[in-house]
């Protein structure tokens, strides 16, 4: 089930594993399992200064593996590129588009 409304708190219980959730209009949930998918947004002016094509959730447009973008010869990599989130993946996609460009 996906909660939308507001978290207060979360309470680790005696249960191995469980976690009170305490949500806005005082309503308590008890969950043995969290996902949390973080809403990103570019914020910088560079994208639209370039003109990069966007994804309708607000990330630079890639063609992979090389993550080209919609501008020749502006690649993206990183966190502002789709789906990499996580530190790791991001250090790879830079890998990719150092391929790209040295190809």
């Amino acid at each position: 089930m996906i909660e939308s409304r507001k978290i207060g708190k979360f309470v680790k219980r005696a249960r191995d594993g469980e976690i009170e959730i305490f949500l806005e209009g005082g309503e308590k949930k008890v969950e043995r399992f969290l996902v949390h998918k973080l809403l990103t947004r570019l914020k910088e002016k560079w994208v639209e200064q370039l003109g990069l094509e966007v994804t309708e959730q607000g990330d630079i447009e890639v063609t992979p593996p090389l993550n080209k973008t919609s501008v020749l010869g502006v690649f993206a990599a990183g966190d502002c590129e789709p789906p990499l989130r996580a530190f790791p993946e991001g250090i790879s996609s830079g890998h990719l588009v150092a391929a790209g460009l040295a190809g």
